[in-house]
């Protein structure tokens, strides 16, 4: 087995902690990483058109990304990528995803700490790469109307937030969602193509935090076309009482991050399942309980055999981000 690395932009004394109980026995340290205003790293992601080229988020800056190059598997070179039409902008962004040209970004969906909605947090906007790989509005869905009728009950959460007929474990969810009253924290994204139809174009699969299914970890499908706050497939992951913080995928594997559905709750893990066992209808089970990560892990992006790099919030700006080198067994 190699030691475990994780690769990490960490922020303050907190973040300085959480590194020191990642780091390996080859003694690999945080290097800096990055200034302000990145501080809540909350996904990270490559851009497809150049594949050194990775794209972070930050749940507190709603009007740009941040562009960095991968030179010998550190992250360098911080710019901004800004996100245009303030008025169709994702608040509270916590993933992203490539659908083709496409790129989303998804807000968080997750009522204010005072339980009421936030409009602006329930979004997904779409943004088209132009041809100086800037970014250009593309349209967008919101999920305002929809998660507001799903607190109706199940049965309305169904019509709601389902395609007719509902799919596999859709009343699973919807009792899930209901029982929450409607709250829910989106935190994972991912394009896959359908198993079936390797030829089609990818589809858009969504990673709740919470909540929580009978204690499994939900996975929502977008509907296609995706012009609605609509899903045409769910599929359940058990995570250990744990909702996803992050998904992505390689040629063969998911990866997820897995952390407790809300401030307490278990450690974070990486877990890891076959690519293809992420289908509608599925009830998924890691081979085993993943690798600790530091518990503000909130991205994950596969680098190659054996390694990963996890981005953190840690919700400070004291200190410059880091990042740090390891290697996964």
């Amino acid at each position: 087995m190699r030691t475990l690395v994780v690769l990490g932009i960490l922020v303050g004394a907190a973040g300085g902690a959480a590194v020191a109980a990642a780091v390996g026995a080859d003694g690999a340290v945080p290097a800096d990483l990055g200034a302000p205003p990145l501080c809540e790293a909350s996904a990270v992601l490559r851009a497809p058109w150049a594949p050194a080229r990775v794209i972070v988020a930050d749940n507190e800056v709603d009007d740009r990304l941040f562009l960095f190059d991968l030179v010998d598997g550190r992250l360098v070179g911080q710019r901004p990528l800004g996100l245009p039409g303030r008025k169709e902008r994702a608040h509270d962004v916590e993933a992203l995803a490539w659908l083709g040209n496409t790129l989303a970004v998804v807000g968080s969906h997750s009522p204010g700490k005072d339980g009421a909605p936030r409009p602006k947090r329930a979004r997904i906007a779409w943004y088209a790469r132009g041809p100086a790989d800037e970014l250009r509005r593309a349209g967008g869905i919101e999920g305002t109307a929809a998660l507001r009728e799903a607190t109706r009950g199940r049965d309305a959460c169904l019509a709601a937030l389902f395609v007719a007929p509902p799919p596999p474990l859709a009343a699973d969810v919807c009792a899930a969602i209901a029982a929450a009253s409607g709250a829910i924290n989106i935190e994972g994204a991912l394009a896959l193509t359908p198993p079936a139809a390797p030829a089609a174009a990818p589809r858009l699969w969504l990673g709740l935090r919470a909540p929580l299914a009978d204690g499994r970890a939900i996975l929502l499908r977008l509907a296609d076309p995706p012009r609605a706050f609509r899903f045409d497939a769910a599929a359940l992951i058990d995570l250990g009482a744990r909702g996803v913080r992050d998904l992505a995928v390689d040629d063969t594997q998911l990866y997820v991050i897995a952390g407790g559905a809300g401030d307490d709750g278990p450690r974070s893990r990486l877990v890891r399942v076959p690519r293809g066992a992420l289908q509608p209808g599925a009830l998924l089970r890691p081979g085993d309980a993943g690798l600790p990560v530091p518990d503000h892990a909130e991205g994950v992006l596969p680098l190659g055999p054996g390694e990963v790099l996890v981005v953190i919030d840690v919700d400070d700006c004291r200190t410059p981000a880091r990042q740090l080198r390891v290697a996964l067994p």
